[in-house]
Formats: C-alpha cells, sequence, structure tokens
C-alpha cells in the first residue's frame, strides 16, 4: 500500500465523530438504554463495537466478584449471575460522559478494521489482561466484527483444534496479524457514506500518502514583482488549496441523527427481513416456532415508537425465553425492529 494511516487524524475524526452522536442523542434526554445503543450511530459497525466494550467491561466487573464468606464459583450461583446478567442487560441505562469514550473508541476500531486490520487486531489484544484465549473469548469477539472477519474465522478454526485448550495470545497475534496482510485495507463506499452522514469523511483524510523525495515541493523563491496590468483585465485567481480534514469538520453541514435514521427507515419488519435471517431468528430466538415469530412481527407493527416495540418483546419473548441480549442474534433482530421506527 502506498499510504500510511495518520494516527492523528483518525483520532482527530472519532472524537469529532463521537462529540457530534453524543450532542444529537442527548440534547432531549439524559440517558440511554441499550436499545437505543443499538442505533446510536448510523455506521452498524461502530454501534455493535460500543456494545462489545459495555459487555466487556461489564463482564469484568462481574468476575471480580470474590468474598471468603461466599463461594462464588459454585455452579448453581454461576447460573443465578447469568441470568442476573441477562435480566439486567435489558435494562441498560447509560449517562453522556460514560458513552463518550466508550463511542470514540469503537468509532476508532471500526475506522482500524477497514483501513488497517492488522492494527486493529493488535490493538485489541494488547487490551487483554490474559495468556491464554479459548473458544468462548474468539466467539464472544467474532460476533461483533462485521467485515474483515476472515482473521477471525481463521482464529477460530485453530482455537477449536486445541479441544478446550486454547492458545497463547502470542500465538493468536501471530495468526491474526498474518490473515490480516492478506486483507484490502480501504474504506467500503458504503462505510465511508454512513460516517459521512454525521461527519464528512473520504480515506484519503485518514492516510498519508508515501511521497518520494523527488517530488517534494521546491522550496518558495524570491518572486518578482508582476507586471502591472492593464485597468480592465481581471488578476488571474490563485488555484483553490485542497481541504483539509480540518475544514471539513469545521465547515460542512451536517445531517442530524433524527434525519439520518428517518433516511433508514423500512416500511415493514416482514419483508425487510431476508430468508437466511427469517430462519435464523425462529431457530435462536422463537424456538422453532415460526408462528410465534409471525405473531411476534405482527405485533411489533402495532407498536408506536421503539421503545413499546423493545418493552413488548422484553415482556413477551426476551424474559420469558431467556435470550442474551448481546447475542448476535438479538442484536440483529432489534437492530432491525429499530429501522421501524
Amino acid at each position: 500500500m502506498d499510504h500510511t494511516l495518520d494516527y492523528a487524524a483518525l483520532e482527530q475524526y472519532s472524537r469529532t465523530f463521537s462529540e457530534q452522536v453524543v450532542h444529537e442523542v442527548y440534547a432531549h434526554q439524559q440517558r440511554v438504554s441499550g436499545p437505543d445503543i443499538l442505533s446510536v450511530s448510523p455506521v452498524k459497525q461502530v454501534n455493535f463495537f460500543v456494545i462489545k466494550t459495555l459487555f466487556e467491561q461489564w463482564q469484568q466487573e462481574i468476575d471480580r466478584l470474590e468474598s471468603p464468606y461466599f463461594d462464588y464459583g459454585h455452579e448453581d450461583v454461576q447460573v443465578a449471575l447469568e441470568e442476573f446478567m441477562n435480566t439486567l442487560s435489558q435494562h441498560i441505562s447509560v449517562a453522556e460522559p460514560e458513552l463518550l469514550p466508550l463511542l470514540v473508541t469503537a468509532t476508532q476500531d471500526a475506522l482500524l478494521l477497514a483501513l488497517s486490520p492488522v492494527d486493529y487486531f493488535r490493538r485489541v489484544l494488547d487490551r487483554l489482561s490474559q495468556e491464554q484465549l479459548y473458544a468462548e473469548d474468539v466467539k464472544g469477539w467474532i460476533k461483533y466484527v462485521k467485515m474483515n472477519r476472515e482473521p477471525l474465522d481463521a482464529l477460530s478454526d485453530r482455537v477449536a483444534e486445541t479441544n478446550g485448550a486454547g492458545i497463547p495470545v502470542a500465538e493468536a497475534a501471530r495468526l491474526l496479524q498474518a490473515k490480516a496482510r492478506e486483507l484490502s485495507a480501504e474504506l467500503p463506499a458504503d462505510y465511508q457514506q454512513a460516517f459521512s452522514q454525521v461527519v464528512p469523511l473520504s480515506e484519503r483524510d485518514l492516510l498519508e500518502a508515501d511521497q518520494p523525495a523527488s517530488s517534494s515541493p521546491e522550496p518558495p523563491s524570491e518572486v518578482a514583482e508582476p507586471a502591472s496590468q492593464e485597468e480592465d483585465e481581471p488578476a488571474s485567481e490563485a488555484p483553490a488549496s485542497p481541504r483539509t480534514l480540518n475544514d471539513e469538520l469545521t465547515s460542512a453541514q451536517r445531517a442530524t441523527l433524527a434525519d439520518i435514521h428517518q433516511q433508514q427507515k423500512i416500511a415493514n419488519i416482514k419483508s425487510y427481513i431476508g430468508v437466511n435471517q427469517r430462519f435464523m431468528f425462529i431457530r435462536e430466538l422463537f424456538g422453532n416456532n415460526a408462528e410465534a415469530y409471525n405473531q411476534a412481527l405482527d405485533e411489533l407493527e402495532q407498536q408506536n415508537t421503539y421503545i413499546e416495540a423493545f418493552n413488548y418483546l422484553r415482556n413477551q419473548y426476551a424474559q420469558p425465553n431467556r435470550w442474551k441480549m448481546d447475542s448476535e442474534e438479538v442484536v440483529e433482530f432489534l437492530e432491525i425492529i429499530a429501522k421501524r421506527f
């Protein structure tokens, strides 16, 4: 690749993008819920990474539970804790100061995944405190990655070969980076368009060209006084300088998130869901009961707001069927429902 990533520009863009998002999200509310996070920005990958970080930090809090008086490792306690987490995950409530850093990190990760997959995988592994990766770790990671998944697929296959023993993080890093180098590092058009709905973005804003020395501009030389021009002859205009990322960030007109969500709305949930998605939702969320699935979608169409739709799903299906709210199937299903309202 003839370009290198400009990390300063990436950090600047990620913060500006995130600040714009939270400014609009919290304009009329003090806290956001889990359903809100699923559609907090028009970039699906960013939203998934926010959820990923949120649940990882939450799991770390649960893992720190210990006491000289109680056996938190007992099987019954672990089952109760999982049920507690599933219930609590349906009642997420996040204030602006807590969401902003999550969103900045998620935006950086999403851009790195597209433009520099090697750096993305290294960045995530650097955050780990453990020395061994297991199948559940990879499974919990892969469900949030919606592009450039090939390295994680290869890692999943490698971990599966160990029959539960796992592999050292150092080995995982070597495998991921080797596979990541085979990927095409570029910003997909739909990805760029989604980001630009909030803050204008083009790939060149985040990359530096590796220019040969011979192409370096000559130092400015002393310029002679221009010849006098006839009174009626207009002076030639200097060529316009190319717009910088800062120009775009400070002067561009941005659509509001409400406008963006309005543009993304779908007319009918059932007709929007593809065949493969339909089978997955019926199997994973509705116990292979197609009638219950169809009834749920009919009822969802009658709701007036996304919150009403979410509460209906939570009360009628999520709680009775013990849905794992951070599972890929639940997140994908709720994301589609969000597009309806």
